[in-house]
């Protein structure tokens, strides 16, 4: 267990290395998410899933939000499943110290292939978050709600006589409200390995740089997802 550990480690901080000298000369921010999965299959095509989320920003220093969401997925066939879900996220406002609540509903279609020890994915996902009418002039949005495609291509690698599963992968985010363009890019490095019993823990190294918006961030992120398989 602590080998598993002590190489998840070393090789999520060297990626979180490259990853922060390439950020020179943006506005940089640092935080962490945290989250608790239960999912189950309720047959040999069709599971559900509830996922319970914190978010930490602000070097650290302030709550972004906690969210809530439930889905389920069904497979289609052997490689491509499709699912829909709903989350309501608590969104924290640091300037006034207050939270808004938001609902997002969310349907994709996700295809994996695996090629010798690889596994290939590729998700298309479209949510529509929908915000308190009060809140949009506040908080400057166009819209009540806001749409994106989200893309995200992930390659697994299954390492021989080894239960540590790390991967990577790379999701862009592409607005469907006003202006059609990217507004986010996500690079994730991770590893996922069992821990006792039904659990498993995820661990991440995430960096998240938004594009075509005012005053656009860099946030690297440690996460860590607890997994729970009934």
């Amino acid at each position: 267990m602590l080998y598993r550990l002590r190489i998840a480690a070393l090789f999520t901080a060297l990626i979180f290395l490259l990853l922060r000298g390439n950020a020179r000369g943006q506005e940089r921010d640092f935080g962490g998410w945290f989250s608790f999965d239960v999912s189950k299959d309720l047959s040999s095509r069709f599971s559900m899933d509830v996922e319970q989320e914190a978010r930490l920003f602000k070097n650290f220093g302030e709550w972004d939000r906690h969210s809530t969401s439930i889905s389920g997925d069904y497979k289609i066939v052997g490689w491509l499943k499709g699912g829909v879900g709903y989350m309501l996220i608590f969104n924290h406002k640091v300037k006034s110290d207050t939270w808004d609540t938001r609902h997002r509903y969310f349907v994709y279609l996700q295809g994996k292939q695996k090629l010798g020890r690889f596994s290939i994915s590729l998700r298309e996902r479209f949510q529509s978050t929908f915000v308190k009418e009060e809140a949009v002039e506040e908080l400057g949005y166009e819209f009540i709600s806001r749409n994106y495609l989200r893309s995200r291509l992930k390659v697994d690698y299954d390492i021989k006589n080894n239960k540590l599963e790390p991967y990577l992968s790379a999701e862009m985010y592409y607005s469907l409200s006003g202006k059609k363009e990217i507004n986010d890019m996500r690079y994730t490095v991770g590893a996922e390995f069992p821990l006792a019993g039904k659990f498993d823990l995820d661990t991440y190294l995430r960096f998240d740089q938004e594009m075509n918006v005012k005053n656009p961030v860099s946030l690297f992120i440690g996460g860590v997802t607890l997994k729970l398989k009934l």
